[in-house]
């Protein structure tokens, strides 16, 4: 109903005069265009691995890319790296590697399904939703080694560092001495914090930037999965605009490629693929390498 702003009438919606006085009625005001929404971008994924007996890490990469009714919804991306700890005991059934695997299953297993399960029933995850989410997972993976451990009589560890992506939304969470960075124009930023001693010290001052990768206490970490009793771990929030980067690096990546020499490799990239398989070909290259492991994420 309009009502007349002279009378009082209650006329019929559409009505340009006031039944009651005659009055013209005031025009109902335009409903407010829909805000526009940027469009959701397209994800793509790339990783590659040194094949290597001392190379104990594992990586998976998940993209999922829905269309409902013709239109794209926001691309969804879940990007894990993990290492066991460690030397392997003799003659041992778990070791390091074995860790490393066991605690990327446990975590992408818990992740993947919630957030699948969510996307297919239409539901999208808020940002904070999907920082809990990713914790869980870590705490998954955290009490599946110490069954493990229990059950081996081994200590069992592992660093476990992930990126889920939801449309712009990114979410990383953190455990170890991988590296996350971001990429945007001709800017590359470090992310995460490492959780070594070495690192630690560095960060007191009390080592060069050399030093510390020299140290020996350089994959003692602090923070781990499956170590303490109780598991802590880093979330970092990031918005993502279109002709991002973000790269997850092992150490044996890292610790081999500058930031700078990275960024010159990300300026001649034709695709995260091709990214990846140059890094590792690049590291593989000089002797005594144990291997490494990097995933690449791009948004267009």
């Amino acid at each position: 109903m309009t009502p007349c702003t002279y009378c009082g009438f209650a006329n019929r919606e559409g009505a340009r005069f006031c039944q009651g006085c005659g009055a013209q009625l005031a025009a109902a005001p335009a409903p407010a265009p829909p805000e526009e929404q940027p469009a959701p971008g397209r994800l793509v994924a790339g990783f590659a691995t040194a094949d290597t007996p001392a190379n104990q890490g594992s990586l998976t990469t998940l993209v999922f890319a829905p269309h409902w009714a013709g239109r794209a919804a926001p691309a969804l991306a879940c990007c894990a790296l993990a290492a066991g700890l460690g030397e392997a005991a003799p003659a041992a059934a778990v070791g390091p590697a074995q860790a490393g695997q066991v605690a990327l299953q446990s975590f992408m297993a818990h992740v993947s399904c919630q957030v699948l399960l969510a996307e297919l029933a239409g539901e999208g995850y808020l940002p904070e939703t999907l920082a809990v989410l990713l914790t869980e997972g870590l705490e998954e993976a955290h009490a599946r080694l110490q069954a493990l451990a229990t059950h081996s009589g081994q200590n069992l560890g592992a660093a476990l560092t992930a990126l889920l992506v939801r449309g712009r939304d990114a979410v990383i969470a953190h455990v170890g001495h991988s590296r996350v960075y971001h990429v945007r124009g001709q800017t590359l930023t470090q992310l995460t914090t490492d959780h070594s001693i070495a690192a630690r010290l560095l960060a007191l001052g009390q080592l060069t930037p050399e030093e510390a990768l020299a140290h020996p206490q350089q994959d003692a970490l602090y923070h781990s999965l499956g170590g303490a009793a109780s598991m802590e771990s880093d979330i970092v929030h990031l918005e993502l605009q279109p002709g991002d980067w973000v790269l997850l690096c092992s150490p044996g990546v890292w610790r081999r490629i500058p930031k700078t020499e990275l960024g010159a490799f990300l300026a001649t990239a034709e695709t995260p693929q091709s990214l990846c398989d140059y890094v590792i070909a690049h590291i593989m290259s000089n002797q005594g390498v144990d291997g490494g492991s990097i995933v690449a994420l791009h948004l267009t």
